[in-house]
C-alpha cells in the first residue's frame, strides 16, 4: 500500500539538513520508490523543501498563493498511489492555524486549539482524503526554547525578550497537545526525540528507521541552519529599533561573526538567555507530567514512571537576556584591531 508521510517539523531540529537531504538525492530515492515532490509539479521553481508552499496554504508567503498551495497539495494527493512513498516535509505544518487574522495566534488555549483542529482538519481535506501518516522531531523544551527564540529573531524583526517569547509562543511547547491533534485528524503518528536524531550522528539514517525506510543517498549534505550565537540574537533584537531591514542586519551581524570575532565567540559558548539557572530549571519541570504522557501515548516501550527527556542541565553557564560584557569586550576588541 502507498504511503503519504508528512514531516512537520519541529523547527531547529535538524529538519533544515534532512530536507536538503531529500532534495539532492531525489533521484536516489526514486529507485526505491520514496517520491520528494518538487514545485515544478505545479510549474513552479525548484526548491529544497516544502516550507513555501506549507505558508502559501496559509496565507502567509510573498511569492506563492493559496490557490498554488491547494494545486499543489491536490497534485501531491492524486499522484500518491504512483509510489511506494511520498514525502513532505514543511516544518510551518507545526505552527499555523486556521488563522482569523492574518498571521495572529492567540495566547489563550481555549481560543487556540480549535483554530489549531481546524488548520489540521484543513491539512488532511487539501491532499484529498488520502491517508497520511506524520512524522515529528521533538526536542527537549528547555533547549528547543531558546533556539527557537534566537531563530525567530535572527529571521525576522520580533524584539521582545526570551520571557516574553515563551509566553506568546507556548502552543510550540506543548508537545502532548499537539501530539494529540495531529493523531485525532490522521491517526499514524511517528514521533522521535531530536536527541536520538543526532546522538549516532547520521539524522537522515535515525529519521529513516523511525518510519522504517532507507533514505540514504550519495549526495552529502553539512549540518545546515546553525543557530546565531545568543548575544548576536540580542544585538539583532536591540537593533530592530533602527529602521535597517531585517536581512541587511542579519548579513551584517554574521559577517561579523566570520571574521576574527568567530574564534573569540567560539570560547564563549557557554551562554545562556535564561535570566539564571531556577529559570531554566522551572521552565523545564513545568513540562514534566505532559511529558510522561507524551511518551505513555507515543513513544512505544516507554516505561510509566521514567522520563522522556533528561533532567540533567547545564550549571555553568553565562546567564541573562542582555549583552553580556564579555561578549562587547570582544566587540571592542575587533573595532580596536580594524
Amino acid at each position: 500500500m502507498s504511503r503519504l508521510i508528512l514531516h512537520i517539523g519541529t523547527h531547529k531540529t535538524a529538519t533544515t539538513t534532512l530536507q536538503r537531504h531529500f532534495a539532492r538525492n531525489r533521484a536516489a530515492l526514486a529507485a526505491r520508490g520514496i517520491w520528494y515532490p518538487d514545485y515544478d509539479l505545479i510549474g513552479k521553481g525548484g526548491h529544497y523543501a516544502h516550507l513555501g508552499m506549507v505558508n502559501a496554504f496559509a496565507g502567509q508567503h510573498d511569492k506563492y498563493s493559496v490557490e498554488d498551495a491547494r494545486n499543489f497539495f491536490r497534485e501531491v494527493g492524486a499522484r500518491v498511489r504512483d509510489h511506494e512513498v511520498t514525502l513532505i516535509s514543511g516544518e510551518p505544518f507545526y505552527r499555523h492555524i486556521a488563522y482569523r487574522s492574518p498571521g495572529q495566534v492567540p495566547e489563550d488555549p481555549e481560543i487556540y486549539w480549535p483554530l489549531r483542529d481546524a488548520y489540521i482538519e484543513q491539512i488532511r481535506e487539501a491532499f484529498g482524503d488520502v491517508p497520511a501518516e506524520i512524522a515529528v522531531v521533538f526536542r527537549r523544551q528547555v533547549d528547543y526554547a531558546p533556539s527557537l527564540y534566537q531563530e525567530q529573531v535572527k529571521v525576522t524583526r520580533y524584539a521582545q525578550d526570551f520571557a516574553t517569547f515563551r509566553r506568546e509562543f507556548w502552543y510550540h511547547f506543548d508537545y502532548l497537545g499537539q501530539a494529540r491533534a495531529w493523531a485525532r485528524v490522521f491517526g499514524t503518528l511517528h514521533v522521535l526525540r531530536f536527541e536520538d536524531l543526532v546522538s549516532g550522528g547520521d539524522p537522515v539514517a535515525a529519521f529513516g528507521a523511525l518510519l522504517g525506510l532507507d533514505l540514504s543517498g550519495p549526495e552529502t549534505v553539512a549540518q545546515q541552519n546553525v543557530s546565531m550565537h545568543p548575544d548576536a540574537v540580542v544585538l539583532k533584537r536591540l537593533l530592530h529599533a533602527t529602521k535597517i531591514d531585517k536581512d541587511v542586519l542579519r548579513a551584517d551581524i554574521e559577517k561579523m561573526l566570520e571574521g576574527p570575532l568567530r574564534r573569540r565567540v567560539r570560547k564563549f559558548s557557554n551562554r545562556s538567555l535564561y535570566a539564571d539557572a531556577a529559570d531554566m530549571q522551572a521552565f523545564h519541570r513545568s513540562f514534566r507530567r505532559d511529558n510522561e504522557y507524551l511518551g505513555r501515548e507515543f513513544f512505544p516501550g516507554f516505561a510509566p514512571g521514567s522520563q522522556l527527556f533528561s533532567d540533567r542541565l547545564k550549571e555553568d553557564l553565562r546567564f541573562g537576556d542582555e549583552l553580556h560584557p564579555y561578549f562587547l569586550n570582544m566587540m571592542l576588541k575587533e573595532l580596536i584591531r580594524r
